[in-house]
């Protein structure tokens, strides 16, 4: 009896120790989806030489005399460095030998900073630099000629990087089209060379472990003869680490030998844009892993999901819950208070909330865009895509009309309104923003002040997706931000998401492949998607889908589920799971 009654007392003090003395040993998925994100604030340290921009992730830094870019290195050794100064070349004159200049700070923020350099290319050729380093990872730089007399450019302007990093693969993005048919394959052999003739607007290379991009807006502004290459990368001899050295280069004017030269005129401007973008860009993701995404696309009988499916795709281990067709930010699609229910059962379930947006598109209900209409000022937000709209057959309330992917003329600001309104009305988690590719239709070019006729807004892309993460993270600490970039592996386009929809359900024939074309996302703290397919032969299946998913670590996979033709499935109330439209 004795012998019983010490251990009875032995294990009431290890309960007494394990209640009061002991750290929680796991942690409720409600708690772990609700983490904050690890900190993305920039920092900036100046000496007589240089500028030092550095985030948690890498590290730029600047020559004050010219503006340029004299270094870049990931902090995880080895990834990513360059190996002498970003170049802009005008004809022979190097920017970086541009000495004399000088460069200040001109905004120091937390999220951004942003660099002014005056300088002169010689003697009555004055430049003005503003460079502005995000903490994203990307780096846009905008330089502006003002030459005194004509300039002549016999053989050019170009812009140059030398690096070395963990790369196995390039990718091409032109500025005549929306990035999804970009060209990606193996880096060339050492020695070798591969030009590009086509309009450049992104050039990367990248691996599983490491990625970095090239970028400008006015990529073949002038090019003689017409189909002069106005890309290329070199590739050398493998460095220690498995480090490849790249040399990648993009021609703004490219002018042929004894052809005719390119001329900026006295007293005119001439202004071009230039970038960077690197991964790895931030800190890894707390819930890497974590984050499994459930499509629900409602129609004009079933605008909202049940409680019921709510709590059925929490049972089957989502952690996201995205809604289509919700309406425009802040403004819930009727009837009124049915998303406040949404919005708490799937708050109850330990899910987060996405609300869906779309960065080409609006709905034509929206306040902003009726007023623009009815001012018969619409074109200065117009876009072309779906030939101009987009109206959804089984949901009347999904009429959207196009807008300009860059966001010109004040749309920029009032997106951001929108989510300010939805982001103090409703505690919702994040957002989805589908279709977000650089696409190259608006022929509006002079009205939406693009610097080209054919142009694919990558650069006003980026700073819409910038700012709203910004925004996002100003009010909810955990927040998710997910695209949907299909198979266009764009770095400048996808550095502010915390989650990617890739493939939209499109087949591979392999697992080699599967990791060519998608595996790169692994060199991004975020998390990536596979959506299965329908019967279309281009599409994934859903059996093939979810057998990758477990192959490939588990997490890959988003679900959707429509509102309409309701029919029996594992989902309760719901339809087999599909392809989404918008």
């Amino acid at each position: 009896m004795m012998l019983k009654s010490v251990w009875l007392g032995m294990l009431i003090c290890g309960v007494a120790v394990l209640s009061f003395g002991a750290s929680p040993v796991s942690m409720t998925v409600t708690e772990v989806l609700r983490e904050p994100l690890p900190s993305e604030d920039l920092s900036c340290i100046e000496s007589d030489a240089a500028i030092v921009v550095e985030s948690p992730a890498c590290r730029y830094t600047v020559d004050r005399a010219s503006g340029a870019i004299a270094g870049l290195e990931t902090k995880r050794d080895g990834l990513v460095q360059l190996q002498q100064a970003a170049e802009l070349w005008f004809d022979d004159t190097p920017l970086s030998g541009c000495g004399g200049g000088k460069t200040d700070i001109a905004v120091q923020g937390k999220d951004k900073i942003v660099l002014n350099t005056r300088g002169a290319l010689r003697d009555g050729v004055p430049y003005t630099l503003e460079t502005t380093f995000y903490n994203d990872g990307v780096v846009v730089c905008a330089l502006t000629l003002n030459p005194a007399t004509d300039l002549s450019f016999t053989r050019g302007i170009r812009f140059e990087v030398s690096a070395a990093g963990q790369f196995s693969h390039y990718l091409h993005k032109r500025r005549d089209s929306e990035g999804v048919d970009s060209f990606q394959g193996a880096l060339p052999e050492a020695g070798q060379t591969v030009e590009l003739t086509t309009l450049t607007s992104c050039l990367e290379v990248f691996s599983s472990k490491a990625a970095l991009a090239i970028f400008t807006d006015r990529g073949g502004t002038f090019r003689q003869p017409a189909d002069a290459p106005l890309a290329s990368l070199g590739v050398g001899e493998k460095l220690p680490g498995s480090r490849m050295p790249v040399l990648l280069t993009q021609h703004i004017v490219r002018v042929a030998p004894g052809g005719d030269p390119f001329v900026v005129r006295a007293g005119e401007s001439f202004t071009f844009r230039t970038g960077l973008a690197v991964a790895p860009n931030r800190l890894p993701h707390p819930r890497w892993r974590d984050l499994r995404m459930f499509i629900w696309i409602g129609d004009d009988k079933h605008p909202y999901p049940a409680d019921e499916e709510i709590r059925a795709a929490a049972r089957l281990g989502f952690t996201l819950f995205q809604m289509h067709r919700l309406g425009t930010p802040g403004e819930p699609r009727p009837p009124a208070g049915e998303f406040d229910r949404v919005l708490k059962t799937v708050h109850d379930a330990g899910m987060l909330f996405i609300w869906t947006a779309n960065a080409d598109l609006m709905y034509a209900n929206a306040l902003g865009v009726q007023e623009r209409i009815a001012a018969e000022q619409w074109p200065l937000w117009q876009g072309f895509n779906y030939g101009g709209r987009y109206k959804a057959a089984m949901d009347a309330y999904c009429d959207l009309i196009a807008t300009c992917l860059a966001s010109p003329n004040g749309l920029a600001d009032y997106r951001m309104e929108t989510i300010g309104r939805m982001l103090e009305n409703y505690p919702v988690d994040g957002m989805y923003i589908d279709d977000n590719l650089p696409y190259a239709n608006c022929t509006l070019w002079e009205e939406h002040g693009h610097p080209e006729p054919v142009y694919d807004c990558l650069i006003e892309l980026h700073e819409v997706n910038w700012r709203r993460r910004q925004a996002l993270l100003a009010k909810i600490p955990h927040a998710v931000l997910i695209d949907h970039s299909s198979h266009g592996f764009i770095l400048p386009a996808i550095s502010a998401f915390d989650c990617h929809l890739f493939g939209e359900g499109y087949s591979f024939p392999s697992v080699e492949a599967y990791w060519a074309q998608y595996g790169s996302y692994h060199n991004q703290p975020a998390q990536g998607c596979l959506w299965a397919g329908d019967t279309e032969a281009a599409r994934c299946g859903t059996e093939l889908a979810y057998a990758y998913d477990l192959l490939t670590g588990a997490g890959n996979t988003a679900t959707s589920i429509g509102g309409s033709g309701r029919t029996s499935s594992p989902m309760p109330q719901g339809s087999t799971p599909t392809k989404s439209c918008l």
